[in-house]
């Protein structure tokens, strides 16, 4: 064992001794496997650090950083076990990290899941915001609340608890551990700068929901009667609008409608929106109107968001009756087999939801540089070649028709020939060959080289052999195979 990973022991059986409670109090082997295992009992989270003998920034981090007393502490909250590249085991956990540059650090909960990665030599503050993040992966609220609670001075632990809520969408609560984290004395800058810059997104990304929710009000307030889905969808399925105005304004929107499918539409809309009860009234004036299958389908739709399950079965069966031979019944059966087991929400309601978190996702993310982005350039040029290919392809067809109805007289029973063409710099044919079938008549080898003759064939800059299948009859045999030098 080289002296890095007996250092990484050590630490090891130092946060060990400290942050386990009860149960065994030994440092966990290197061994992968049983590492995750010893994590997973601890309920902490694993940090891996993935070095080699000759990184000098790795040497660094482990003069420098590691040993740091406030390092240490944090040290306490996870389980941190360190591979050399280049010996055993580390040698296979890198492989199976796939990990390409040293040092490299890995986050993975206690169910063997990568949350996060960093590589380079971090300093003490950036150390630290690494573990704080690594924290985040297994402690819940209440832990995280009681730390706070115990040291309010703590910015590491009010910045593990906004980042939890904002993974939770819990937005005020993470912007109220931000503030107070900006407004700590003495805290690192370094955490104090994380606090400002993601209470101004946050701020900023709340501004952009809120205007775009003003807008889409306001176009479904200009005329109820012809407010679109979309508008109604992005306004009240997970929008920052209150429960109040969110129920009035479906409710308006619902009572404005005079058109039966229009309506049929608007009230999944609602039913995705919470607004179980407009639904479920608009849903009953529909069948008031029309009781059809559609409409009765979705009233049982709507008492089963209700939870009321005999009203649900009874309606989506008298619809299943009304739609026998009908392109809805295998529809509706599955909506009755689905009301009958207490299944999940409708498919249509789903698909609202999930348009309306597209949305909302847009924004909250329109800041962020995306993984890998399309080249333009790039586009352009596929398609470029694409529509060349596609010209080439049909010139070559077009050539091959009119060799087969000029010759067709000529090749007598002869079903097939296969003419290999060399092409030169000006797409002429340079030289040829010929193959036809053993019965052809000798005619028909003048007529194709005639036809052939001056001929100018399309082709892309890389290619400079083409070949053209002549079908002079319904071919009812494979096409006479090449010789072997045909490509020469």
């Amino acid at each position: 064992m080289g002296v890095r990973a007996a250092a990484a022991l050590l630490m090891v059986v130092s946060q060990v001794a400290t942050s386990a409670a009860e149960g065994e109090k030994r440092a966990p082997p290197l061994a992968y496997d049983e590492a995750l295992k010893h994590a997973r009992d601890l309920d902490l989270p694993l940090v891996l650090e993935f070095g080699a003998e000759w990184c000098g920034p790795c040497k660094m981090f482990a003069a420098k950083t590691l040993p740091d007393a406030s390092v240490q502490r944090a040290l306490n909250d996870v389980v941190f076990v360190s591979y050399d590249a280049d010996t055993p085991p580390g040698d296979a956990i890198t492989a199976k990290f796939h990990i390409e540059a040293f040092p490299t650090f890995v986050v993975v909960d206690k169910d063997g899941v990568e949350r996060h990665r960093e590589s380079g030599a971090p300093n003490v503050e950036k150390f630290l915001v690494l573990l704080a993040k690594a924290r985040e992966v297994t402690v819940g609220e209440t832990a995280l609340i009681e730390r706070v609670r115990a040291k309010p001075s703590d910015a590491n632990a009010r910045l593990l608890l906004a980042r939890w809520y904002i993974r939770r969408e819990r937005t005020t609560d993470a912007l109220a551990q931000f503030d107070k984290v900006t407004a700590l004395r003495g805290a690192p800058a370094g955490l104090v700068a994380e606090a400002k810059n993601a209470a101004a997104r946050l701020r900023r990304i709340d501004r952009w929901k809120s205007e775009l929710l003003a807008e889409r009000v306001a176009a479904i307030r200009a005329n109820l009667a012809t407010a679109t889905d979309e508008d109604l969808v992005v306004a009240t399925i997970d929008s920052p609008i209150s429960a109040g105005e969110r129920r009035k304004l479906v409710h308006d929107v619902l009572a404005a409608q005079t058109e039966a499918e229009r309506l049929n539409d608007l009230v999944y809309v609602a039913l995705a929106a919470g607004e179980v009860d407009e639904a479920l009234a608009a849903a009953k004036k529909l069948v008031e109107k029309r009781r059809d299958a559609k409409h009765l389908d979705t009233l049982a739709e709507c008492h089963h968001m209700k939870h009321e399950s005999r009203e649900a079965l009874q309606l989506g069966r008298e619809a299943l009756a009304m739609s026998t031979g009908s392109q809805l019944e295998r529809q509706l059966r599955a909506n009755v087999e689905r009301f009958d087991e207490g299944g999940d929400e409708s498919r249509d309601v789903k698909q609202k939801r999930l348009k309306s978190r597209e949305v909302w996702n847009r924004i909250a993310g329109i800041d962020v540089l995306p993984a890998r982005v399309e080249d333009p350039d790039q586009d352009a040029k596929y398609r470029s070649y694409r529509e060349s290919y596609m010209a080439q392809r049909k010139a070559l067809t077009n050539l091959e028709r009119a060799i087969t109805s000029a010759c067709r007289e000529s090749a007598g029973k002869s079903e097939l020939a296969i003419v290999r063409v060399d092409l030169d710099g000006t797409s002429h044919i340079k030289s040829l060959k010929l193959l036809l079938e053993p019965d052809a008549p000798k005619g028909l080898r003048g007529c194709i080289e005639k036809q052939l003759d001056g001929a100018v064939i399309a082709r892309q800059a890389f290619q400079r052999m083409q070949t053209l299948t002549l079908t002079f009859a319904t071919p009812k045999k494979a096409p006479p195979a090449m010789p072997d030098d045909a490509d020469d």
